[in-house]
């Protein structure tokens, strides 16, 4: 009875080890794909469409989609990156790692477009203030080139 009690101890102190290990290696690559979306993802796309289709398409078109595009996409890491991580770590790295990037460069894309459509639409508005503040001291300034006078 005592070896049995043992023997079912000791299987419960490996297994519980072995979980703690995977977790840890899982939360390892999830810090490790944030570490890289943050340092070597691109949000250049989102800014070079952001701005133009919010400023010429109106921030309402344009910026919101955008920003759909941003929300939509999950970004993935590079294949190279994955393979040449698959041969150095376990499986739980490899899934924390994905989900890391996915979610930190998504986060970054959302960022980015709604930056950028906010950018365009700041400088349309300007655009917009500045031609109506042309349009209304003009006429301010309007001189007839004849006048018509009744008198009676």
């Amino acid at each position: 009875m005592r070896k049995c009690l043992i023997i079912i101890l000791v299987i419960c102190v490996v297994l519980s080890t072995s979980a703690v290990v995977q977790a840890d290696s899982y939360y390892e690559g999830r810090r490790e794909g944030e570490r890289i979306a943050d340092n070597e993802h691109s949000t250049l796309p989102y800014w070079a469409a952001g701005i133009p289709a919010s400023f010429f398409l109106s921030p309402l078109i344009g910026g919101t989609g955008t920003i759909a595009a941003a929300y939509l996409m999950d970004p993935n890491p590079e294949s190279g990156t994955m393979t040449r991580l698959s041969d150095e770590h376990s499986e739980d790295y490899l899934i924390g790692f994905e989900e890391g990037f996915t979610e930190r460069a998504k986060s970054r894309n959302v960022r980015a477009a709604w930056g950028a459509t906010g950018i365009g639409f700041g400088a349309r508005l300007i655009l917009v203030l500045a031609t109506m503040d042309g349009a209304n001291s003009s006429q301010d300034d309007y001189i007839p080139a004849f006048e018509i006078k009744f008198s009676f």
